[in-house]
């Protein structure tokens, strides 16, 4: 089954970024028939191998939803991780907002990634990642035995797996992190399974980070839920999250740290200034951002400045 979204009014800018750039459209989405068909969305390409949705929702409850397509076939598509912690021998990483990270690296696109430990403050503190971490093929955290993987390995080769992942699997990968449950195998929504064995916490209406896959592993799809906010959003639940990547054509999905670390970064493609498209609580509040353990970057080798 199929819905048609809404065609939004064409004078309007698409996500505050200039109408230039803003490609408003009727887009439609196989859905699940128990799925509930959405009020509206809007889409435009921020860079050619790059796809920005906006999706809103008024059942089960609002949600505001927001779905990244990369084409991974683009040769103009590269992937930036967090590095290892230069300065906190005790620790994985020093913690950043996704928005520092992006900064930082000059990608064009960003959205926090690995689950992680302490809860920090401040930006520069270390912490501890509770995943795999590889980056540029160093390996510097070890895969979790419960959670899944993403893998990058050269010419963007893209893979999500569960546990155990051997040293041989991970031989020839460039850059991996790692999430939390894989809630799409094979295109079938494992949700069900998962769920009985986590607090009732994390299965509730809550904000989202995961990344899902084709089946042909060409089109990459980074989707963010904004929850924790009663009057716009209240965020999904794994099996919505599941339900709702499969209407995409996702054939997995690996849940990443969501609540308030969920935050999407994009460089705007007209200012180049860096803004988050969505609205994290990340210190409890409508619009802040937290420091997270490790964030992932796709870098768009044609939008770089020539030197």
């Amino acid at each position: 089954m199929k819905y048609s979204f809404a065609k939004l009014n064409r004078q309007q800018t698409a996500f505050g970024l200039p109408m230039a750039f803003a490609l408003l459209l009727s887009a439609s989405i196989a859905a699940a028939a128990q799925f509930p068909n959405p009020a509206s969305s809007r889409s435009y390409h921020p860079y050619p191998p790059i796809e920005l949705t906006n999706v809103i929702f008024d059942n089960p409850r609002p949600i505001r939803a927001w779905v990244v397509t990369i084409d991974l076939a683009s040769p103009d598509i590269e992937f930036a991780v967090t590095p290892p912690s230069s300065t906190h021998e005790r620790f994985d990483t020093e913690g950043e907002t996704t928005l520092e990270f992006a900064e930082r690296n000059n990608v064009q696109l960003a959205i926090n990634a690995t689950p992680f430990s302490p809860y920090r403050m401040k930006s520069g503190e270390g912490m501890e990642l509770l995943g795999l971490a590889i980056c540029n093929g160093e390996r510097y955290s070890a895969p979790h035995t419960r959670y899944g993987s993403l893998l990058i390995a050269g010419n963007n080769q893209v893979d999500i797996l569960p546990p155990p992942i051997s040293d041989t699997r991970l031989a020839d990968v460039e850059n991996a992190l790692g999430g939390m449950h894989i809630l799409v195998l094979h295109g079938k929504n494992r949700a069900a399974v998962v769920e009985p064995t986590l607090p009732s916490d994390f299965t509730a209406p809550d904000s989202r980070t995961a990344i899902g896959l084709s089946r042909d592993r060409k089109t990459m799809w980074f989707i963010v839920v904004d929850g924790r906010d009663s009057k716009r959003t209240e965020g999904m639940t794994l099996a919505e999250l599941a339900d709702f990547s499969i209407t995409l054509g996702c054939d997995k999905l690996l849940n990443m740290d969501g609540g308030g670390s969920t935050t999407l970064v994009l460089q705007d493609p007209a200012h180049k200034r860096f803004r988050e498209v969505n609205q994290p609580v990340g210190k409890k509040i409508l619009g802040t951002m937290r420091p997270v353990g490790a964030n992932l970057g796709v870098r768009v080798r044609t939008a770089r400045p020539e030197k």
